[in-house]
């Protein structure tokens, strides 16, 4: 089952350069096999929503090290409609309602990346 597998591991090296250079971070969570998780709160995706919360707290670490005071961070989960959201077979409704997703991960980067 490729759910096993987190994400990235085999890109350790990659991921600190990335972390280095990241100014903005756009809060979407990935998967092993689509750009988006349908809810990032959904248990099944709890390992997900984990490893991109451990690189974000790295980013915000990093930037805190090298003086910056903020780093911005935009919950940037995309619609039905972009490829992005899931969606119902035959009728291309969406599994969840992208308001709700987005006010959700704002409100948990607010509770958990706020000093």
């Amino acid at each position: 089952m490729l759910r096993n597998r987190v994400l990235l591991e085999d890109y350790a090296e990659d991921m600190e350069v990335a972390i280095r250079r990241t100014v903005h971070i756009h809060a979407r969570v990935g998967y092993a096999q689509g750009p988006q998780v349908p809810h990032p709160g959904a248990p099944e995706y709890s390992r997900e929503l984990a490893a991109f919360e451990a690189w974000w707290t790295r980013i915000v670490q990093y930037r805190s090290e090298q003086g910056f005071s903020y780093t911005s961070m935009t919950p940037e989960f995309g619609p039905a409609h972009s490829g992005y959201m899931h969606t119902l077979p035959f009728t291309g409704a969406p599994v969840t309602d992208l308001w709700d997703v987005n006010e959700w991960m704002a409100k948990r980067i607010s509770e958990r990346m706020t000093p």
